[in-house]
């Protein structure tokens, strides 16, 4: 177990049913707040879901300051790795080169829903948490059987991926387009480096990286990339921890019905269970108007705009995504019943 500010952290590997690549594992890292001095079963679990192309550590800026700006309504914190991103994609390196390209974000839900399922029944009030594809991960992950209970207390949609299925009705080919330019700039963009350092200079002069917090490029670096032997060559470099290929998956997975199905689904909750919905002031990847769609599907518990932030908030302003989830915790932690209370 390794100690870094504001938290103790160490990464649980495990295996899930419903796995479609026979072998494969998923990791969750574990977040206990260093300050906590009460009794560890009371308070929420916090589940945290990435974007495509990042890793399970982006979480950390926006754990640690929650930890210490509102540590006594937090039991602990998980966050989830996408099984070809970051430290997974080492792990699960020989099973994700022997089958197709990408990793399937059904295969994801598969994993976190058997786990907030678990931790449910341990006894922990979760609070689900999802950025982008992550979003979509999370909602997914609330389709349960009918025998089982909903593992969740309340979701936070950041910067959601969906699309109604209205709006691709409407603007379908539109919507195709964009999807298109995405997987055009992703084949063209460079993958490989001499080293971090070398990485890091070159990613902090290029879109998206450039307008990222510094934390958010330091911990890309770090966990978003690996080390690698070129084939035929004795000389090390770094290149993308989710490749090329598994990344423009993403935006071909299934023709996009994972996310519609999501988007169908937030629709059809409970109207009295908490759904949360956050989003960036900047209107660049997603179109407001998809947002819009979204947040007219259902009555949102409540609705936060991200200053200074476009598609990648969470990357963008960290501080601003703290604010809005300190807002929202502290009220879904007034609601709790008062065995889960400090």
């Amino acid at each position: 177990m390794t100690t870094v500010p504001h938290f103790y952290s160490s990464t649980l590997a495990f295996s899930y049913p419903g796995s479609s690549h026979p072998g494969m594992k998923a990791l969750a890292k574990r977040y206990i707040p260093m300050t906590r001095s009460r009794d560890l079963d009371c308070g929420l679990t916090l589940v945290f879901a990435h974007c495509a192309g990042s890793h399970k550590e982006v979480w950390e800026p926006i754990i640690e300051t929650l930890f210490s700006q509102c540590s006594p309504v937090i039991r602990e914190a998980w966050s989830l790795e996408w099984q070809n991103h970051g430290e997974s994609a080492n792990m699960n390196c020989s099973v994700i080169e022997s089958g197709r390209p990408g990793v399937s974000i059904t295969e994801w839900e598969a994993a976190l829903r058997y786990f907030v399922l678990l931790k449910a029944q341990e006894g922990h009030c979760l609070v689900g948490i999802g950025h982008s594809a992550g979003a979509c991960a999370i909602v997914r992950s609330t389709m349960v059987p009918r025998c089982a209970q909903m593992p969740y207390v309340a979701i936070v949609i950041i910067e959601d991926a969906f699309g109604t299925r209205e709006a691709w009705a409407e603007q379908g080919e539109l919507l195709q387009n964009s999807l298109d330019l995405v997987m055009k700039a992703i084949e063209k963009r460079r993958d490989v480096w001499a080293d971090r350092k070398d990485a890091h200079d070159s990613l902090s002069k290029r879109q998206p990286w450039k307008f990222w917090d510094k934390r958010m490029l330091d911990l890309f670096v770090r966990h978003g990339l690996r080390d690698a032997l070129p084939f035929g060559s004795d000389q090390p470099t770094v290149t993308l921890a989710c490749s090329k290929q598994g990344e423009k998956a993403v935006y071909a997975d299934n023709n996009n019905e994972p996310y519609r199905e999501a988007s169908d689904h937030i629709a059809s909750l409970d109207r009295s269970f908490p759904v949360h919905y956050v989003y960036g002031e900047k209107e660049d990847v997603i179109p407001h108007s998809l947002h819009q769609r979204v947040m007219a599907s259902r009555r949102m518990a409540s609705i936060h705009s991200l200053p200074g932030a476009g598609h990648f908030a969470i990357q963008e302003n960290p501080n601003a995504v703290v604010s809005c989830l300190e807002s929202i915790l502290k009220d879904t932690a007034e609601h709790l019943p008062s065995r889960y209370k400090l």
